[in-house]
């Protein structure tokens, strides 16, 4: 029964690999490459993103008055992003005040040191953008997401598949488990690294799902613990006689004495007289670097705050939702784990060929095949633990 048992999953983990393998390859690389996704745009785009001005920043006004002036950009200002790096600069967004579509949005990059405008682009333009649509969507919008969610669960049942039928060999000993021979390097590098990358490689699937397929996980999720709903439009009292608002200088401050010790990310600018200043930070304590969950929402004329959002309030469902992202990309573990997360990022093409040719030989004839398992055999004749371990080997072909 349990060799029977075997047989299936090996028969599962085979046809999976073979099929949904290649795209789980193609997820794996272009996620190596998004885990660095900001420095590798920063190093391509080095004229317009980094600036070699040493000094302190300008006040956020004149960022703002320098860029409304001389960019060519249509529309108006409606985002200031922060510098990501000390050699960056400021990353203004404009568009149309009515219009929200990503797609009409012009990113003006300015100098934090002199408000020269360095350069600006369409948002979501580049090689970067088109390798993250690519990981995400797989440029195919809603139908290549849902695409991926699916090919999510398919690994995940494929990583299980390949662990159950290496579970006997470690069993055996650590050596069958993890070792490389000479004459089987294919089959025990596919297995080797499998196993050894399983954990990292189940956690990448495993959040890949939400990530894709957020409504599918949600309403578990949810069921268990409550989530805080952000709030509404928050509107800013209309004085009279109406005053000038108070700028994003002073509605970054609010947020800085509202939430001490954070981090400014952007500030999001209003753009009709009841509109209110949302300035997101990222909170001490926070999960991951790259991006921030605190928000503050500040009246544009009284300079009063209106509402949060503050990671310390959050409920278990809030957190869950808030890390998943970091956790996918190895963010969560510091440089380490996204360096970690990258390199594990080309463990699935590496199955894939090492699965491919062991596959392939076992389409050859049945002559060359006996040809081949002999010789394995007898090189590790020598020791029983390799015999064991050549003997799944060979009933892999």
């Amino acid at each position: 029964m349990r060799l029977q048992l075997r047989k299936v999953w090996l028969i599962v983990h085979r046809w999976l690999g073979l099929t949904a393998g290649l795209l789980f390859a193609l997820s794996g690389l272009t996620g190596s490459l998004i885990v660095f996704d900001h420095a590798i745009d920063e190093w391509l785009n080095s004229g317009i993103m980094l600036t070699r001005n040493q000094g302190s920043p300008l006040p956020l006004s004149k960022i703002l008055a320098a860029a409304e002036k001389g960019a060519a950009a249509p529309g108006r200002a409606v985002n200031i992003y922060y510098p990501r790096v000390s050699n960056g600069t400021f990353t203004l967004y404009f568009r149309e005040p009515d219009n929200s579509k990503k797609a009409d949005t012009t990113e003006v990059f300015v100098d934090p040191v002199t408000a020269e405008i360095l350069g600006q682009r369409p948002r979501e333009s580049g090689l970067v953008a088109v390798i993250y649509r690519l990981h995400s969507k797989l440029l195919a919008g809603e139908t290549g997401q849902g695409l991926l969610g699916g090919l999510a669960m398919l690994a995940l049942v494929s990583l299980t598949s390949g662990l159950l039928l290496w579970w006997p060999l470690v069993r055996k000993s650590l050596w069958t488990g993890f070792g490389i021979r000479k004459r089987m390097r294919v089959f025990d590098t596919h297995k080797s690294l499998g196993a050894s990358f399983s954990p990292i490689l189940l956690l990448i699937v495993t959040t890949g799902v939400y990530l894709t397929l957020p409504d599918l996980i949600k309403p578990v999720v949810t069921a268990i613990s409550p989530v805080t709903k952000l709030p509404g439009k928050v509107k800013s009292t209309v004085p009279d006689p109406r005053t000038p608002p108070i700028g994003p200088d002073a509605a970054a401050q609010v947020a800085l004495e509202t939430m001490p010790d954070c981090r400014l990310m952007s500030v999001d600018l209003p753009l009709k007289s009841d509109d209110s200043y949302r300035v997101s930070v990222r909170q001490v304590g926070e999960v991951g670097q790259l991006r921030g969950v605190g928000r503050v929402w500040v009246d544009q004329y009284q300079g009063t705050c209106l509402a949060t959002r503050d990671w310390n309030k959050f409920t278990a469902s809030d957190t869950f939702f808030r890390i998943q992202l970091a956790l996918h990309s190895g963010d969560a573990f510091g440089i380490g784990g996204r360096w970690l997360f990258c390199l594990a990022g080309l463990v699935p093409a590496t199955l894939y060929v090492t699965g491919f040719m062991m596959w392939r030989r076992r389409t050859k004839p049945p002559a060359a095949r006996r040809t081949i398992a002999d010789a394995q055999l007898a090189s590790s004749a020598h020791d029983s633990s390799e015999l064991v371990a050549a003997n799944e080997a060979t009933s892999t072909r």
